[in-house]
């Protein structure tokens, strides 16, 4: 994702608790999607986020997220936010570890 200004608190820097969460949240979820069944939904359960590293104004971030175990019920994923190789090198900005409940959709 392209850090954008409306992207931006108010110390000028990308606003971690909404923007980091977010983006650790879906790419969670689109991993888990890849275990589910073709009749399975999901809905996030809790999910925890530390932060690392603030103070990112520009560039870009990624997410990257894993299927720790999917059982019938109740699957867990973990996941973060880092920011690739530039002029200030590839780091770490957020992890996050997320429970979901499986839902077999009829």
């Amino acid at each position: 994702m392209d850090v954008r200004p409306d992207m931006l608190n108010g110390g000028g820097w990308l606003q971690g608790g909404g923007v980091y969460a977010a983006l650790a949240d879906e790419a969670m979820a689109l991993a888990l999607f890849t275990a589910l069944k073709e009749d399975e939904i999901i809905a996030t359960i809790s999910e925890t986020t530390s932060f690392y590293r603030g103070g990112v104004r520009d560039g870009t971030v990624e997410a990257e997220a894993t299927v720790v175990r999917k059982g019938r019920k109740v699957a867990f994923t973990k996941g973060g936010v880092v920011r690739r190789p530039g002029k200030d090198g590839g780091e770490i900005l957020a992890e996050s570890s997320a429970s979901f409940t499986v839902i077999a959709h009829q």
